[in-house]
C-alpha cells in the first residue's frame, strides 16, 4: 500500500536483517535478488543499501506463514531516507512487480532530486472545479495544449550532492525521465470518468492512486490503456488484502470521496486488465446507475440484508427472480440467496462471498426489485414501544469489574481486545485513532500499584470520553485514543504529565497524611505514538511501532517526562 505510512521492519522480528551489498544505481537483477533472499526468509528482512552519500535504505520482509506450511503471501518493501531516518519511511508497499518498485524507487529520487532546483511549470493538466469541466465530463479542452508534452516527457539531468542520488535509468546517457504528477486532486470536485478520459485521450502511461480513508487502488496505464489494477482495505486480513484485476477499475469509478494523483512512467509487468478503455466506462456506466438505485433503496455497503422469505423453494425463486427486473445472472442470485446469513451487512457478505461487481451488482438489484431481499429498514419488521427505563449505573460497576483492581487499568488481554476493535472501528468508518504505549519509573524501577493507579487518575481527569488505559505485555502500558491523530495524541500525553505532577496526595489517597513523610521520588513517563492511518494501516504494526518508538525514541514520536 502506497500511502505515507509507518512500517515496523527491525524491530518486529527477532531475526537481524540480511545486508545486500551497498549499490549505487538499483537495477531489476538487484531488486530480484532482494526478493529471492526475503522468500527463502519468512519474517526476515533484506535490506539493500543504495546511492551516494547518506543514500537510501530499502527493505523486503516476507511474513511468515501463521499455518506453518511456509507459504510466501507477500513481500513488502520499505524506502527510508538514510539521511532523514528519524523521519517516517518514504513509503511501504507490498508488491511482486520488480518494474512496479524500481518506478517507484525513481519517483522518490525524482521527488529529491527536484527538490533543489527552480519549481519548472507542471506537465500536465490544471485541474478544474467542477463548473470548469467541459461538457461530457471530459477535461479534453485543458489536455490538448499539453498533450504534445505528456506523451514526450521531458528528459533532465539530475543534480548531484548533498547526499542525493545520481541519474537512474539509461545508463549510457545518464538522463532519466522526471517522475513528477501530472494529475491531481479530489474526487468531490472531479470524476474520475474525466480524468480517466483524460489519461486514455492523451495516452499517457504510469500510475493512477486513489485514496480514500484506509483502503486504496492503483490503476496502471500504458499509452492510456489500463493493463493492471490493485486494491488493499486495511480492514482485511494481511495477505488476502489485494485485489486485482478489471473488476477494481470499476469498484474504482463507484468512489465518490477520495483523493487521486497521476505519476507518469511507473510501469507495471503484471497484466490483470485486458479491456479498452471505451467499453470499461461504458460497463462503469451501467453500473453508477444500478449503484444508485440500490443507495435508494437503502442497500448501501453497511445496510443490514435479509430475506423476506427464508422459506422459498428453488421454483419459487426462479419464477420470482425472472418476473421483470433487470438482467441478472441466475446462479449468482441462487448463490446470494442460499449464502445470505440473516440480517448480514453487503460489506460483510462479499468479503465472505467474493464476486466481481458486474455479477453481484445487478443480481442484488434484481432480487430486491423482486422483494426477494430488502434491508432492515424497508422489511416489514415489528416496532415495539419502549416502556420503562433503563439503570445505565449497572455499566460502571461491570467496567470496573474488569480493571486489574491493583492498577484501575485493562488487562492486556483486554487491551488487545479493545485495541481490535477500534482498528475495525476505524477502517469501517474510514476515521483515525491513536495507540500510545508507554512506560513509568520511579527511580528506574515500575512503581508500586498506588502510583500507577495514580497516573489512571491523572488520565481520567484529561482523557476524552472513549480514551482506554490498560496494560501492555509486562513491564508497560498503553492508551487507545479514538478518532485522535498524532499531534491530539501528543497533546494528551503532555496533559497526562502536567495533571499528574499537579494531583494533590490526598486526591488520589483518599486521606491527608497524619505527619510528614520523606517525599518519595517523582514519577517518570515515556511515551510512543502512532496514529492510524497517518503512520499505520495495520493494528500489529502500529501497536509494535508505538512501542519501537517509545523505546528508540524517534523525532516526533516520543515524548518523556
Amino acid at each position: 500500500m502506497v500511502c505515507r505510512r509507518l512500517v515496523l521492519t527491525l524491530q518486529k522480528s527477532s531475526w537481524t536483517p540480511l545486508k545486500v551489498a551497498s549499490v549505487v544505481n538499483p537495477n531489476e537483477m538487484d531488486l530480484d535478488k532482494v526478493l529471492n533472499l526475503a522468500r527463502q526468509n519468512l519474517g526476515r528482512p533484506v535490506e539493500l543499501p543504495f546511492g551516494t552519500g547518506k543514500g537510501y535504505l530499502l527493505t523486503a520482509i516476507t511474513p511468515p506463514d501463521p499455518s506453518g506450511l511456509n507459504r510466501v503471501s507477500y513481500v513488502e518493501w520499505t524506502l527510508i531516507d538514510v539521511e532523514h531516518s528519524h523521519l517516517p519511511p518514504l513509503w511501504s508497499h507490498r508488491t511482486t512487480d520488480l518494474a512496479v518498485l524500481l518506478g517507484m524507487i525513481h519517483l522518490e529520487i525524482s521527488k529529491a532530486s527536484s527538490a533543489s532546483v527552480p519549481a519548472q511549470p507542471a506537465v500536465g493538466v490544471q485541474l478544474m472545479n467542477t463548473q470548469e469541466i467541459p461538457p461530457g465530463g471530459l477535461m479534453q479542452q485543458a489536455m490538448q495544449p499539453t498533450m504534445q508534452q505528456i506523451s514526450q516527457p521531458h528528459l533532465q539531468q539530475a543534480p548531484h550532492g548533498g547526499g542525493g542520488m545520481p541519474d537512474m535509468g539509461n545508463a549510457a546517457s545518464g538522463t532519466y525521465a522526471t517522475f513528477g504528477v501530472n494529475l491531481s486532486g479530489e474526487l468531490e470536485d472531479i470524476d474520475l470518468f474525466g480524468v480517466l478520459q483524460s489519461v486514455s485521450i492523451c495516452k499517457m502511461t504510469g500510475r493512477l492512486e486513489i485514496v480514500e480513508g484506509m483502503r486504496q487502488i492503483e490503476v496502471y496505464f500504458e499509452e492510456g490503456t489500463p493493463i493492471h489494477a490493485t486494491k488493499e482495505d486495511a480492514l482485511l486480513v494481511e495477505g488476502a488484502s489485494v485485489h486485482k484485476g478489471y473488476d477494481v477499475v470499476l469498484e474504482s469509478l463507484m468512489w465518490k470521496k477520495g483523493k487521486f494523483a497521476f505519476a507518469s512512467k511507473i510501469l507495471a509487468k503484471e497484466r490483470t486488465v485486458s479491456k479498452r478503455m471505451d467499453a470499461l466506462l461504458v460497463e462503469a456506466a451501467a453500473l453508477r446507475d444500478m449503484k444508485q438505485e440500490l443507495d435508494n433503496r437503502g442497500f448501501d455497503e453497511y445496510s443490514a440484508i435479509f430475506k423476506t422469505n427464508p422459506n422459498l423453494s428453488e421454483s419459487e425463486f426462479e419464477a420470482l427472480a425472472k418476473a421483470g427486473g433487470i438482467p441478472a445472472d441466475l446462479a449468482a442470485q441462487k448463490t446470494i440467496f442460499s449464502q445470505l446469513k440473516p440480517s448480514e451487512r453487503l460489506h460483510d457478505f462479499l468479503n465472505r462471498i467474493p464476486m466481481p461487481m458486474n455479477i453481484w451488482m445487478p443480481a442484488f438489484l434484481n432480487m430486491s426489485m423482486q422483494n426477494i431481499i430488502a434491508t432492515q429498514s424497508r422489511g416489514s419488521q415489528p416496532v415495539f414501544q419502549s416502556t420503562g427505563s433503563i439503570d445505565f449505573s449497572i455499566i460502571d460497576a461491570a467496567y470496573h469489574e474488569i480493571l486489574r483492581p491493583e492498577t484501575d487499568m485493562l488487562s492486556y488481554p483486554l487491551f488487545l481486545f479493545f485495541a481490535q476493535r477500534e482498528h475495525q472501528r476505524s477502517a469501517r468508518t474510514r476515521t483515525g485513532y491513536s495507540v500510545v504505549i508507554f512506560d513509568v519509573k520511579q527511580n528506574g524501577l515500575l512503581p508500586q500499584g498506588k502510583h500507577l493507579r495514580r497516573v489512571v487518575r491523572a488520565f481520567n481527569l484529561c482523557r476524552g470520553e472513549l480514551d482506554l488505559v490498560g496494560h501492555f505485555q509486562t513491564l508497560e502500558f498503553g492508551l487507545i485514543l479514538p478518532f485522535s491523530n498524532g499531534e491530539k495524541a501528543m497533546g494528551l500525553c503532555r496533559n497526562l504529565v502536567k495533571t499528574l505532577a499537579e494531583l494533590p496526595p490526598d486526591e488520589v489517597e483518599g486521606e491527608m497524611p497524619l505527619e510528614p513523610q520523606e517525599p518519595e521520588a517523582p514519577l517518570k513517563l515515556s511515551f510512543g505514538i502512532v496514529s492510524v492511518p497517518e503512520d499505520s494501516t495495520d493494528l500489529t504494526k502500529g501497536i509494535l511501532l508505538a512501542q519501537s518508538n517509545r523505546q528508540s525514541k524517534p523525532q516526533g514520536r516520543y515524548f518523556e517526562a
